[in-house]
């Protein structure tokens, strides 16, 4: 399906889900406008009252998260055993990706005043070192204004290290804590999923696919709204829509965590709130869902070995814009 016909196909697809054209998908509190906008800029394709960014192009990658320690990597964090100094914070909860908790005098603290806070990370092998938040920030951009960021660090003989490592100007990169933890098994079903653990927070480093899947519109902690004609509207959470990206991203076709890509290669996704809209004419690549792909038309690099379910995957009509009605969250295209 050309470009042309696929963006028809959202359009119609979104009018189907609202009842009318004006009765649009909601995200968070943000009301979406008419589907007469769909066309209003060539350039960036306004659809569904989003003004996409990239065109929903944007680079995968093969690893989760970051933070790498002699080794091992830090898979997540205890909310509890949190220390601001020698005081405990009790009741340490996030609300999005703000952290929230209460000192023992009663106090309650939030967002900024976490910096100089410890928490227990967990490693992949089970052991435990403490992490400092140096600093804590909200995103300045109007419609991340639901993003904090942090910088962690960790100490060693030789001082704190930043814990997701440097960026190309050698300042530290910084992390979105999300609530909850990444499952990493591999070769398993459900394996490279998420955990949603109420106990627990993945300080997900920037650059690394967890980051990516937020910052390209993924917000786990939002939510959106579909109307279907005479049906009634349903409230949606991004939460499944987050970890069809992580799996879309990584190329974990089978769902069981196994990457089949390589760091850099430039796909295109789409999905049916318009979050990312499909502006190129490259080949059809696969659906995704929560649990890996839906179906596949292609692999995403050639050459490399073909996933275990692949021939599970064939579907004649796989790509058909219908499919976001029926369980497809995310859709991508690959370079020619």
């Amino acid at each position: 399906m050309n470009r042309t016909a696929r963006l028809a196909s959202l359009l119609s697809l979104a009018s189907a889900l609202t009842g009318c054209a004006l009765a649009a998908p909601e995200v968070g509190d943000e009301r979406v406008g008419s589907a007469d906008q769909a066309f209003e800029l060539q350039s960036s394709y306004r659809v569904l009252g989003f003004l996409v960014e990239a065109l929903g192009i944007g680079l995968n990658g093969t690893a989760l998260n970051g933070a790498v320690l002699d080794g091992h990597s830090v898979v997540h964090a205890s909310l509890l055993g949190v220390k601001k100094g020698a005081a405990a914070v009790d009741q340490v909860s996030i609300d999005g990706t703000e952290l929230l908790g209460r000192l023992a005098d009663g106090k309650h603290i939030r967002g900024k005043a976490f910096e100089g806070t410890r928490f227990p990370a967990v490693l992949e092998d089970g052991t435990t070192i403490p992490v400092t938040l140096d600093a804590v920030e909200r995103s300045n951009a109007q419609a991340d204004r639901d993003v904090w960021r942090v910088h962690v660090s960790y100490d060693t003989q030789i001082g704190p290290q930043p814990l997701c490592g440097l960026d190309a100007d050698g300042a530290p990169v910084a992390a979105i804590p999300l609530a909850g933890r990444p499952d990493t098994n591999l070769g398993t079903p459900g394996g490279g999923g998420w955990v949603h653990d109420a106990s627990t927070v993945t300080f997900a480093c920037e650059g690394h696919v967890l980051a990516k899947c937020v910052e390209l519109g993924y917000k786990p902690w939002r939510q959106g709204k579909v109307c279907q004609p005479k049906g009634g509207c349903q409230t949606v959470s991004l939460a499944a829509h987050h970890e069809a990206c992580t799996r879309m991203l990584r190329a974990d076709f089978c769902g069981d965590g196994a990457s089949h890509t390589v760091d850099g290669v430039t796909i295109g996704m789409s999905d049916a709130f318009g979050i990312r809209v499909d502006a190129t004419a490259w080949p059809f690549e696969a659906e995704w869902t929560a649990a890996g792909a839906r179906c596949a038309a292609r692999p995403r690099v050639a050459g490399l070995p073909l996933p275990a379910c692949w021939a599970s995957l064939a579907d004649p009509t796989c790509g058909d814009a219908s499919h976001f009605q029926s369980g497809t969250l995310i859709m991508t295209e690959g370079l020619p």
